[in-house]
């Protein structure tokens, strides 16, 4: 009896009575699980990169914002005391 590879798949994970499926059921568990562990392994290092800079980006966009709002700032500072100048020199 031959199986399609759709067929043996359809059957189930890595059967004995899939003849295209030449492992044992228990290196079957073997090998998916390694295969679990090297995906995870993957997947931590990617996302560990991907928060790292956008951690880097965040710091930057919040050290750009400071800046802006104490250059903005400074000048209403400096027009506030001018002012209070010119009211007590109006007295």
């Amino acid at each position: 009896m031959s199986l399609s590879l759709s067929e043996c798949w359809a059957r189930g994970p890595c059967t004995a009575a899939c003849p295209r499926m030449r492992l044992n059921p228990l290196h079957a568990d073997e090998l998916c699980h390694t295969l679990c562990t090297q995906m995870s392994f993957a997947l931590s290092l990617m996302l560990v990169f991907r928060t790292n800079s956008s951690y880097a980006r965040w710091v930057e966009a919040r050290a750009l914002w400071s800046v802006l709002v104490s250059d903005g700032c400074t000048p209403l500072l400096g027009l506030r005391h001018l002012l209070l100048l010119a009211r007590r020199s109006q007295w």
